[in-house]
């Protein structure tokens, strides 16, 4: 028997989840495969915040403690992925020794594909959220050559996607040769540059330029062109996530307060409503922070200062930014399967629905075993 919320994360489309399952069933052969490992093709990766009890440190010796990893959901049988399995974090002795209990890890050819396959990880590891453009450019920046069957993404959004994060960095370019046209050699160059980030001495002049540390420039011109896209999303996904705040709403003023079982679903409406206008809150205030230094620099030129300071705490901006859209995007996405039906639901099939979203909430753990 299916568990619910464990089928709510291994369907899920959403930019929180990555089912490696899924992507290699489509390749022909397993040409292209992300891993080497047949577990781990067989996994889906999760994008979470820790809870206090996994150890997780943003570097060895480090005191900060890392606000997100990348969790994984291990089958037990890698034909149905559906029966049940382990969960883990990366970057934990949890994960090693379950990985240790599922592969023959002494053998040397094992282990060495297990090896290659934490290189994979450990990439995967550094952003917020799992969105093909996301990882695509990630891929193409780390030369990991993957199927683009896992990139499942529409040619036309791929299209809206680009034109819009170029816009962005077009306007920038302009600034900056107010002179050049769109299509000459030092416009061409620097858009070049900007788009496909590698490491090279033309990118750290420009770091240079906006006082970022040396060993932070390629970090921090791919958080930028992070928020940028973010941007993008969040305007894709707005209209959703407010038709699931206004659903909450409705499905509270349906509430009987004679009935005790409502108090419970009461309970369940309130801490979504809380959770979610927080997160809804801190990705708007922090997309507007961007946007509006951005504005002043580029299109006022009237002070630099705001941009400098976003640049300053780009990398932690992306990392907030995209974990909280990942989480707002899986909600809606659970929220929305049920179709214009989820809107005339009964309130038993609420409160079950209910209780799937509090699972996955900001706040929670969703996939303990």
């Amino acid at each position: 028997m299916r568990d619910p919320s464990l089928e709510a994360v291994l369907t899920s489309g959403s930019s929180r989840v990555f089912n490696c399952a899924a992507a290699f069933d489509r390749l022909p052969e397993g040409v292209g495969a992300l891993f080497r490992t047949r577990l781990l093709n067989a996994s889906v990766l999760i994008k979470d915040t820790p809870p206090p009890d996994v150890e997780l440190r943003a570097a060895p010796g480090d005191r900060r403690r890392r606000r997100i990893a990348t969790k994984l959901y291990l089958p037990y049988d890698t034909r149905d992925i559906y029966l049940g399995g382990v969960t883990v974090y990366y970057g934990t002795k949890e994960f090693e020794t379950a990985l240790t209990d599922m592969l023959d890890l002494k053998t040397p050819a094992t282990r060495e594909a297990f090896t290659l396959d934490c290189y994979v990880l450990d990439m995967i590891d550094t952003v917020p959220s799992v969105s093909p453009f996301l990882l695509r450019d990630k891929f193409r920046m780390k030369r990991i050559l993957i199927n683009q069957a896992y990139y499942d993404v529409p040619a036309e959004e791929w299209v809206a996607i680009d034109g819009f994060v170029r816009s962005q960095l077009m306007r920038m370019v302009r600034s900056l040769y107010p002179g050049e046209g769109d299509k000459s050699d030092q416009f061409t160059k620097l858009l070049d540059l900007l788009w496909h980030l590698e490491d090279c001495d033309e990118l750290r002049a420009l770091g240079r330029v906006f006082r970022i540390p040396e060993q932070e420039v390629l970090d921090t011109f791919f958080a930028w062109k992070g928020v940028i896209f973010y941007g993008y999303e969040h305007a894709r996904r707005k209209e959703a996530i407010h038709n699931l705040l206004r659903w909450l709403e409705d499905t509270k003023k349906l509430l009987d307060p004679k009935q005790k079982r409502d108090d419970a679903i009461k309970t369940l409406i309130l801490h979504l409503l809380g959770a979610l206008s927080t997160v809804v809150v801190d990705v708007e205030s922090k997309l507007n922070l961007y946007q509006n230094a951005f504005n002043q620099l580029f299109l006022s030129q009237a002070d630099y200062a705001p941009f400098l300071k976003f640049l300053e705490g780009a990398q932690s901006y992306f990392q907030s930014i995209g974990i909280g859209l990942a989480r707002l995007d899986h909600l809606t996405e659970i929220w929305e399967r049920g179709g214009a039906d989820r809107r005339r639901l009964a309130m038993p099939d609420r409160a079950e629905l209910l209780r799937i979203l509090v699972d996955h909430g900001p706040s929670a753990d969703a996939m303990d075993d």
